[in-house]
């Protein structure tokens, strides 16, 4: 059976930016505007949870007998799908109130497609390390999880501040 310790650590830090979600969201007032930091919330939330079901995927499947190769092809399928429904998501919720800042759903959408591309390479081309590029693609979704989340601590007002200097 594959080594499943990188797979177990993005588990572990993916449950832990859900939790910190509900701590973030608990915390005082925020300088986004409300429909904003619920977006941030939520995109927090759902790229956290595709990593979580991505980093505990194949560990069901090897502990269910699958051979490894299978067990990353099937994986990767269900996590690229994951994230173009998650990235779907988000351009539909964040496209009306983006105004200013074009470029990050840019570049979002650019490193997806990227990391699609890697994964389909990896599918078609190079099954030998098939498993090293499935934790780059998890490595998306959680790096887009940890943006999330420290965009939404940043954003928390000191409780001293007062309302005219915000």
């Amino acid at each position: 059976m594959p080594d499943t310790t990188a797979l177990e650590l993005f588990a572990e830090i993916s449950i832990g930016l859900v939790g910190f979600a509900g701590v973030v969201s608990a915390l005082g007032r925020s300088r986004l505007p409300p429909a904003i930091r619920s977006f941030r919330i939520s995109a927090l939330l759902l790229y956290s949870v595709t990593a979580l079901g991505g980093s505990l995927l194949p560990i069901v499947l090897l502990n269910h007998g699958m051979s490894a190769t299978s067990v990353w092809l099937s994986s990767a399928v269900v996590l690229v799908s994951a994230q173009a429904a998650t990235m779907a998501w988000a351009a539909r919720a964040i496209g009306p109130r983006v105004r200013d800042d074009q470029l990050s759903p840019r570049v979002v959408i650019t490193i997806f497609t990227a990391a699609v591309l890697y994964l389909l390479y990896g599918i078609f081309f190079d099954r030998t390390s098939l498993a090293a590029i499935y934790l780059v693609g998890i490595s998306f979704s959680l790096g887009l999880g940890v943006f999330h989340f420290f965009v939404l601590v940043v954003s928390i007002q000191s409780g001293d501040q007062h309302e005219s200097d915000v």
